[in-house]
């Protein structure tokens, strides 16, 4: 199967390149792209992504604030852990394996105290790809296997249109939104995470603290404003250690309804501050009519034995 595509990022038509890329830079394009990088996917500052609102929805508009103005400065880096390697590698060479070697260097083992070792070294410093280690790559390769081992699994993959990025304006916000959706198929779509525990309570856990919800309703949401069809999202989990176990999850009507609620909840606020330019703490005194309480937590009441009525769960 095949979505149609508004501008495709390897285009030979380099006039329809140029018009697209530039409106892509202003955050004035609406489409679908395919082929896109992700680091130019991710350096597209005019739109608002999924991890953005969850940044939004789980600290307040001074914090995104602060947040937001990190992700612009084209000085700010930061180094990526080992499970965010795992994580990237397994998305590449399980979705897109064509291009890993373009996105991902094996670095050798040489003695740096050596003329040849320390010309190595140099080298590294410009590489612009992700750089793992040999032993890194056979677990991205171990857990793609095992992802691919379960016949289910390469159902779901199978004729999908892997990482298809979408911009839309919100019609119920005017934000400009985009999302890169990990696989589409006919009936469905798919986000592929890497994890610690994909058991279904411990995973399940991670994916309601972690906003997973909150993210699979970005992507439907996108979905339908692209395509006009509500496709329902599946989880793909590997886990990143040994034994690499994988499981795949439907998403539960219930998690996509509280993704829902938490996506409104942090589309509303950014619309609100991005208006009024007004980035409140965790309140905005402007709006409280009443001075928030601070109040012992739930456990805590329970502990000390003091029995909990209604109004002292309404606290903070």
């Amino acid at each position: 199967m095949s979505y149609e595509v508004d501008f495709d990022f390897f285009t030979t038509n380099l006039d329809a390149s140029a018009i697209a890329t530039e409106r892509l830079r202003l955050g004035k394009f609406t489409g679908v792209v395919s082929g896109m990088p992700s680091d130019y996917y991710h350096s597209l500052t005019g739109y608002y992504s999924s991890s953005d609102l969850k940044e939004m929805y789980s600290t307040s508009p001074r914090h995104f604030k602060n947040y937001w103005k990190k992700k612009i400065d084209p000085s700010s880096t930061s180094k990526s852990s080992e499970p965010m390697l795992l994580g990237s590698g397994v998305h590449s060479m399980l979705l897109t394996p064509q291009i890993f070697d373009e996105e991902f260097r094996v670095v050798e083992k040489v003695d740096k105290r050596t003329t040849a070792g320390k010309a190595y070294a140099v080298e590294l410093e410009f590489e612009t790809r992700y750089l793992i280690n040999a032993d890194q790559k056979t677990k991205i390769e171990k857990m793609c296997q095992s992802v691919l081992a379960i016949k289910r699994n390469k159902n779901l993959l199978q004729g999908g249109v892997p990482e298809l990025a979408l911009f839309w304006e919100c019609p119920f916000s005017g934000l400009m939104f985009k999302a890169k959706v990990d696989m589409m198929g006919d009936n469905h779509f798919i986000e592929l995470k890497t994890c610690r525990d994909g058991s279904p309570d411990g995973f399940g856990k991670d994916a309601y603290n972690m906003n997973y919800d909150l993210s699979l309703r970005h992507y439907q949401v996108g979905i339908e404003a692209m395509f006009e069809k509500k496709l329902p999202p599946y989880i793909m989990s590997v886990e990143n250690t040994e034994p690499f176990v994988a499981q795949t999850y439907r998403a539960s009507e219930m998690l996509m309804e509280t993704g829902h609620a938490k996506w409104l909840s942090a589309v509303s606020a950014l619309s609100d501050c991005v208006k009024s330019d007004v980035w409140y703490g965790y309140f905005n005194s402007e709006m409280q009519e009443v001075e928030p309480e601070l109040s012992p937590p739930v456990w805590g009441i329970r502990q000390m034995g003091i029995e909990l009525k209604v109004e002292d769960s309404d606290g903070i």
